[in-house]
């Protein structure tokens, strides 16, 4: 069983507002929105990816309900391009909000979703093991951005 500690997202006296995205590292060439945990994986694919060049915002959304329609818009048409990474279904919660609130909003940007795919159970294992098995780690992350973005890995 893996034993993780995660490091604080936030300085001492953050003050969680729910419903309100965080924008944890600016960017202009991708956003990619996570959830949960695995928003340090998605961090750490973003420092990898702006040692390549490629500039990412980091935005994590702290709660499906309530949510920020105009978080998500603004962060998303900055960068014209979304990637949502999730530790659990892509159907029905955070690639499903993000998409809903873009299509609703005529914002014509395209959303790649990373998760549990649709008609699939989560395998059994050790943390590490299962998000790179369904590429929510750090270099699952970095590939799917990288096609994404029409690049090589």
């Amino acid at each position: 069983m893996d034993n993780v500690t995660f490091p604080f997202l936030h300085e001492p006296g953050y003050h969680f507002q729910p419903g309100k995205v965080d924008i944890l590292r600016e960017g202009e060439d991708l956003t990619i929105f996570s959830m949960g945990s695995v928003t340090w994986e998605a961090l750490a694919a973003g420092e990898e990816l702006g040692r390549r060049g490629i500039r990412a915002e980091i935005v994590n959304v702290p709660s499906i309900r309530p949510d920020d329609p105009a978080g998500i818009c603004r962060s998303a048409l900055k960068t014209g391009r979304v990637l949502t990474v999730e530790e659990h279904s892509v159907h029905g919660w955070l690639g499903s909000l993000v998409s809903e609130v873009l299509a609703e909003r005529g914002a014509g940007v395209r959303v790649g979703r990373l998760g549990i795919p649709e008609g699939e159970f989560s395998k059994a294992g050790p943390r590490s093991a299962i998000r790179a098995y369904y590429g929510i780690d750090t270099d699952g992350i970095l590939r799917r951005v990288l096609e994404v973005l029409g690049r090589a890995a």
